[in-house]
C-alpha cells in the first residue's frame, strides 16, 4: 500500500583535501501527520558528534552523514568502510562497487558505478562518471524494509558566479 511520506534532508558542512566535512545534519520525516526531526552535529575542536537526543560519539576521521556520504562516494572512488551518522548514531557501513550498468532516467540513459552501503540500513547509490560523478540514482531501504528512491530529473552545472574561484 502506498501513503504520503515527507523526508527532508539538510547537510551543511566544507570542502577539504580528503572531500567533503559534514559539520550539520538535519532529517526531517512527516509520516501519517506526525514529524520527526533527527539531527547530528559534528564538532570537530571537541572530536565528538552530538545527536539530537542528547548522546554523543567519538568523531571518526573521514565521518559523513546520511546525505554527504552520496556525494563523498563521487570524491573518494573506492570501496571500503565509512563512517556515516545519522541523525541518532553513527555506524560503519561497507562500501562496495556493484558493476557498471546503464541507467535508465526521465532524461536519457546515463552510463552509471553502482555502489552499495550496507549496514543497519542499505544504501544504493548510482554515480554518473560523465557527470563529475554526480549521483543520479538513491535508493535506501531502512531497517523497516522500507523503500526510498530518488532519480535524477536533470544535471544542470552552472559557472561560478563572477569573482568566484572556479
Amino acid at each position: 500500500w502506498l501513503r504520503p511520506v515527507r523526508l527532508d534532508t539538510e547537510s551543511r558542512g566544507r570542502l577539504v583535501a580528503d572531500g567533503l566535512a559534514p559539520d550539520r545534519y538535519l532529517s526531517r520525516r512527516t509520516d501519517r501527520g506526525r514529524e520527526r526531526v533527527e539531527e547530528a552535529d559534528f564538532d570537530r575542536d571537541a572530536g565528538l558528534v552530538r545527536f539530537g537526543n542528547g548522546t554523543t560519539a567519538a568523531l571518526p576521521d573521514g565521518v559523513q552523514d546520511l546525505l554527504s556520504f552520496n556525494y563523498q562516494l563521487g570524491w573518494l572512488a573506492r570501496t571500503g568502510d565509512m563512517a556515516i551518522a545519522t541523525g541518532r548514531k553513527l555506524g560503519t557501513w561497507r562500501l562496495e562497487l556493484l558493476g557498471r550498468e546503464w541507467l535508465e532516467t526521465p532524461q536519457r540513459q546515463i552510463w552509471t558505478l553502482h555502489f552499495r552501503a550496507s549496514g543497519e540500513t542499505t544504501t544504493e547509490v548510482w554515480l554518473a562518471p560523465d557527470e563529475h560523478l554526480l549521483p543520479v540514482k538513491i535508493l535506501h531501504i531502512d531497517k523497516k524494509g522500507e523503500r526510498f528512491e530518488q532519480v535524477v530529473e536533470a544535471i544542470v552545472l552552472d559557472p561560478p558566479p563572477d569573482g568566484a574561484p572556479e
